[in-house]
């Protein structure tokens, strides 16, 4: 799958789901992650190296899971947070808010990296529990279409 492909494609899926025009375009802009990471070297040992530890889906939702539980820690406060947030309303109001964007982001970007893992399946062979081994493959598109 070609990498305007990738990103038609996650924009698409993350706004039919979270209907977030700001969530689709994050993913959709770091569903190219996993390619991007490996390089442009198109020689045969970039050909060996395509689709291993850049493309583990379980290392990907490890880290959306463990986002999501920090998202939600900052959606939940505790009193004494809540209490800090009166006394100190702008510095720590706005950090938290930077902080809450920041892994807001890193979710939404882990998410199109796994939609893109996903949609490589479709085409060709990705890991799913071992970062080395390709095993996973539904192979209904052709590689490159």
């Amino acid at each position: 799958m070609k990498w305007f492909n990738h990103k038609i494609i996650t924009f698409s899926t993350v706004l039919i789901i979270t209907k977030d025009p700001t969530a689709s375009i994050i993913a959709g802009a770091c569903s190219v992650i996993p390619d991007a990471v490996e390089g442009f070297a198109f020689d045969e040992n970039w050909k060996q190296r395509h689709r291993r530890l850049s493309h583990w889906m379980l290392g990907y939702a490890i880290l959306a899971f463990v986002l999501l539980l920090a998202i939600g820690k900052f959606g939940l406060m505790p009193p004494w947070e809540v209490k800090l947030i009166k006394i100190f309303p702008l510095a720590l109001k706005h950090t938290l808010a930077v902080v809450l964007i920041g892994l807001l982001i890193g979710f939404y970007a882990a998410l199109g990296c796994i939609l893109h893992v996903i949609e490589d399946s479709l085409s060709s062979t990705v890991p799913v529990i071992h970062p080395t081994k390709r095993v996973f493959s539904l192979r209904l598109t052709k590689t490159g279409s």
